[in-house]
């Protein structure tokens, strides 16, 4: 990223006018440098110095760059912006909007920005219900993660492994052995294949409540799969 500021730095001592690819693709390789610090100064400098308009490419970027860089607060604001700006948001915003949330622990932030897809006209996908199933996990709030995931089966996403082993340990960490059986049921009839940590968390789970019976069927279960 250092490389390509030099570069812009240089286009503009030779009096070379850049354009939006030109601004998009530097503030693509801050977010890849985890520079998201380097990535807002580089808009405002296109608003200012070139004149030249930020598009959703670019406030992707910007998203990724403090999602990456642990900036949510920030991340939440930019995606204001591109509003305030008339841009349209795409799945890629939300997506990296949410994980910069769920990254931090912000979980509430998270399912304030899914409730808002509606209105946005944005349709979430596999990734937006992981990330905020993630963030619910995270947060011990395994009703929440339960509650997205059965929104997500109401939808034309297709739940995978990953997403459902974020329910699990949700249920797992919040002592709720028996929401763990009925997920890895669920998975079954949905076809979704478990995975040895589906089993792993949900074996914790009995253990935890003391049905080593039940522990013991999920073990033998396990091996068989």
């Amino acid at each position: 990223w250092e490389n390509a500021l030099q570069l812009l730095s240089t286009m503009a001592r030779s009096e070379v006018q850049p354009n939006a690819i030109t601004f998009n693709s530097t503030v693509s390789a801050c977010e890849k440098g985890g520079d998201w610090v380097k990535a807002l100064q580089m808009i405002f400098s296109m608003m200012t110095w070139s004149e030249i308009a930020p598009n959703t490419i670019t406030f992707n970027a910007m998203i990724s760059a403090c999602e990456n860089g642990g900036g949510w607060e920030r991340a939440l604001q930019i995606f204001s912006m591109m509003t305030e700006m008339m841009l349209q948001a795409n799945t890629i915003s939300l997506n990296a909007t949410i994980s910069a949330c769920q990254n931090n622990g912000e979980w509430e932030r998270a399912l304030q920005l899914f409730g808002g897809t509606i209105q946005n006209k944005l349709e979430p996908n596999l990734v937006t219900f992981s990330a905020l199933i993630v963030a619910c996990e995270r947060g011990g709030e395994w009703e929440r993660a339960l509650a997205v995931a059965t929104t997500m089966t109401h939808t034309k996403v297709e739940a995978d492994t990953f997403t459902f082993n974020a329910v699990i340990s949700a249920c797992e960490e919040s002592g709720e052995w028996e929401r763990t059986l009925q997920f890895l049921d669920f998975m079954a009839q949905i076809k979704v294949e478990s995975s040895r940590i589906s089993f792993s968390a949900a074996i914790s789970s009995c253990e935890k409540a003391g049905e080593w019976e039940k522990a013991v069927q999920l073990l033998n279960a396990m091996q068989q799969n």
